[in-house]
C-alpha cells in the first residue's frame, strides 16, 4: 500500500532513502529481508527522539527477556516434571481399573446374582473403584493442561532468532537517525 505524503514529507523520504534498501532479520522467515518502502518513509519520517525511545524500548524488552529466561527455563523444567508425573499416575489408575475391570469380567456370577455374599464381597472388592475412576479422570485432563499450558507457554518464550531480529531493528531505527 503506497502512502500519501505531502509534497515536504515526499522530499524528505527520497533524499534520506538507502540504497540497497536496507533489510532487517526476520525472526519468522529466519533470513534478512528486505523492507518496504512505506516502512523506510515511516523511519525516514520519525523524529530522532522517537527513534531513541524505539530503541530504549527494544533494549528494555531484551533486559526484560533475558532476566526472564532463568524464570522461564525453570518453569518449563517444573511443568515438564508435573506432566510426567501427572502421565505416570493416569497410567497407574488406568492399569489398575483395566485390571479390575477384567477381574470383575471373569466372575462367575450367572445364576449367583440373589447371593448376598457375592454382592457384599463384590462391593468391598470394588470399594476403590469409584475413587480410581475419579482420579483417572482428574489425571486425564491434568494432563490435557499442563500440555496445552505447556504448548502455548513454550510458544511465548523469547528465543535467539526474536532477540537477533529485535538487534537488527535496533541497528535499522539507528540508521535513519538524522534524516533531512
Amino acid at each position: 500500500m503506497a502512502l500519501t505524503l505531502t509534497p515536504d514529507q515526499s522530499a524528505k523520504v527520497d533524499r534520506n532513502r538507502k540504497d540497497p534498501t536496507p533489510t532487517y532479520y526476520s525472526a519468522t522467515a529466519l533470513a534478512d529481508v528486505v523492507i518496504s518502502p512505506d516502512f523506510e518513509a515511516y523511519l525516514i519520517l520519525l523524529t530522532d527522539s522517537v527513534k531513541d525511545q524505539i530503541v530504549q524500548q527494544f533494549k528494555n524488552v531484551k533486559t526484560t527477556g533475558s532476566t526472564r529466561k532463568d524464570r522461564d527455563d525453570l518453569l518449563s523444567l517444573a511443568l515438564t516434571s508435573e506432566l510426567a508425573d501427572a502421565q505416570s499416575k493416569f497410567d497407574l489408575y488406568n492399569s489398575s481399573l483395566q485390571s479390575f475391570t477384567t477381574f470383575r469380567q471373569n466372575l462367575a456370577v450367572d445364576g449367583f446374582e440373589t447371593v448376598v455374599e457375592i454382592g457384599t464381597a463384590i462391593t468391598d472388592l470394588q470399594i476403590t473403584y469409584g475413587e480410581d475412576l475419579l482420579s483417572l479422570d482428574r489425571m486425564q485432563h491434568l494432563v490435557t493442561f499442563l500440555t496445552l499450558v505447556k504448548a502455548a507457554f513454550n510458544n511465548g518464550k523469547v528465543s535467539a532468532d526474536v532477540l537477533k531480529e529485535m538487534d537488527s531493528f535496533t541497528t535499522l531505527v539507528n540508521s535513519y537517525k538524522g534524516s533531512k
